[in-house]
């Protein structure tokens, strides 16, 4: 009877641990669609008891870090700097996890602060996509060769004629990723109505940007009715004005271009 007892118990035992283990290899073969949904309803945001509550005219700045921590220091002095800053909420977007970079973060005492965290990352993937499959075709490999090799995505190489690199394709994807993320997801920023800035780890913002970022905004539909994307930066050394003011000591200047990543991606 005793023994009969015990491996019943076993049986049981054995069946709450099947159901352990199934529930975590689909957590784990599932964790982007589980991490998503985690992060869009649960997060933290720093400093929120000590800074007035998120605005519908409160701008939001959105910061991509890697991992160039010496430049994202600077950064962070220039916003700490910048008049108003108090009243905006900066979302660090990382798709490297490092302690020092969470402690620089964490550490931001002049406004509020949240981070998210990409989790399609090639930290996380380092052998398989989006990080670098073994099957890949290479960067300069001929079509012709890929296609003979049947290394994957043979057929598509890109329209410089090479293939596609980890590291550089995951600059694209988190961009993507975290302004969806911003825009569609968060609870905190899905409904908000204001401004959202995009930066980067090796941006520096001068004291005055916010004040000159509101200013276009309220100018922007007059002077460029079609307008919905604004730049606070440009590597173009051609410029296409629109001046308002009737003060000539005065005046506001507007550059309209068309948008291209490579030249107005400042903003």
């Amino acid at each position: 009877m005793k023994r009969y007892f015990w491996r019943k118990c076993l049986v049981v035992q054995a069946f709450f641990l099947a159901i352990f283990f199934l529930k975590y290899f689909f957590a784990v073969s599932n964790d982007g669609e589980l991490d998503g949904k985690q992060e869009s309803d649960h997060y933290t945001i720093l400093n929120q008891e000590i800074f007035e509550p998120l605005m519908n005219d409160s701008t939001i700045i959105v910061i991509q870090v890697h991992t160039r921590i010496t430049y994202l220091r600077h950064l962070i002095v220039s916003l700490a700097q910048a008049r108003d800053i108090s009243k905006a909420l900066l979302i660090f977007s990382h798709d490297f996890y490092d302690e020092e970079i969470n402690e620089l973060v964490q550490s931001i005492d002049f406004c509020k602060v949240m981070q998210i965290f990409y989790p399609f990352s090639i930290q996380m993937h380092p052998n398989e996509f989006p990080g670098t499959d073994p099957r890949d075709c290479k960067r300069d490999m001929k079509k012709e060769q890929a296609l003979i090799t049947k290394c994957q995505n043979a057929q598509y190489p890109d329209i410089h004629g090479h293939y596609r690199e980890a590291s550089f394709t995951q600059t694209k994807h988190h961009w993507w990723w975290k302004a969806n993320r911003v825009f569609d997801q968060l609870e905190v920023t899905r409904h908000h109505t204001g401004l959202v800035l995009f930066l980067e780890e090796d941006h520096y913002v001068a004291e005055d940007f916010l004040y000159l970022l509101s200013m276009m905004q309220q100018k922007a539909f007059e002077l460029c009715s079609k307008c919905n994307i604004m730049s606070l930066g440009t590597y173009l050394k051609t410029f296409n004005y629109y001046t308002y003011g009737n003060n000539h000591k005065k005046k506001f200047v507007l550059n309209a271009n068309k948008v291209a990543s490579s030249k107005t991606h400042l903003n």
